[in-house]
């Protein structure tokens, strides 16, 4: 029985351990020069991380206003970010759309690219949805697995979503709050009046080892349980 819930316990890391929130990450530090300008923060240090080909996480804060505008057509980026010497090139963000029937709610998706687009283009492309509120403090967590070229995407501790994504040695270009990488998209556009909690932070630092290399563990302590078993 007990190898059986050693293993057990290792399916379920191997299937479960992806969708954990990213709460082991350590050393957060401010990103250098963060600008506000308007109801944008941004860094345009290139590159924030110095080099390219490793695994981050960032993080920030964001008070909604009182009213999400109830228009698909209305969205806004309220934390994005580029890689590599462009920034109109390699960018990602975590939308906050209106339109879902009244001006209390919308909901926060993810996007790669280029979000300068039309609210069809959003809905058809956005991953991910979580309910917003209007009043509402949320924390926002992006964190890249440079091993297993995968990007995820966090609200509050929830999974938005996680892709496929390879930045090969592209390091950390900038990292932006209520709006997109080079300018545009902002979120005043759906939300006016909302609240940045000034409280950006990123990381390179992960304190114990990633789902997977637990998962491995795990199996082979099944492995070595059941073999003594056999004998």
């Amino acid at each position: 029985m007990k190898c059986l819930a050693v293993f057990a316990f290792a399916v379920v890391l191997v299937t479960g351990g992806a969708f954990a929130a990213p709460s082991d990450w350590t050393d957060w530090q401010t990103p250098p020069n963060m600008i506000t300008s308007g109801d944008i923060r941004y860094n345009n240090t290139m590159p924030v991380l110095g080099q390219g080909g490793q695994s981050f996480a960032l993080k920030t804060s964001i008070t909604l206003g009182p009213e999400i505008k109830n228009s698909f057509e209305a969205f806004g980026v309220a934390l994005g970010f580029a890689m590599g010497v462009d920034s109109f090139a390699q960018r990602a963000a975590i939308l906050l759309v209106g339109g879902d029937g009244s001006t209390d709610v919308g909901h926060f998706t993810f996007l790669e690219g280029n979000a300068y687009q039309n609210g069809t283009y959003v809905q058809n492309n956005g991953v991910g949805n979580i309910l917003a509120k209007a009043g509402e403090t949320y924390t926002f967590v992006f964190e890249y697995d440079a091993e297993a070229n995968v990007l995820s995407s966090y609200v509050n501790d929830r999974l938005l979503a996680s892709v496929a994504m390879d930045y090969g040695e592209d390091s950390l270009r900038q990292m932006v709050v209520g709006g997109q990488s080079g300018g545009s998209v902002y979120l005043n556009s759906v939300n006016d009046g909302y609240a940045m909690g000034q409280d950006e932070v990123f990381s390179v630092t992960r304190a114990i080892p990633e789902p997977a290399a637990l998962a491995l563990l795990a199996l082979g302590a099944a492995g070595l349980c059941l073999r003594r078993r056999v004998r």
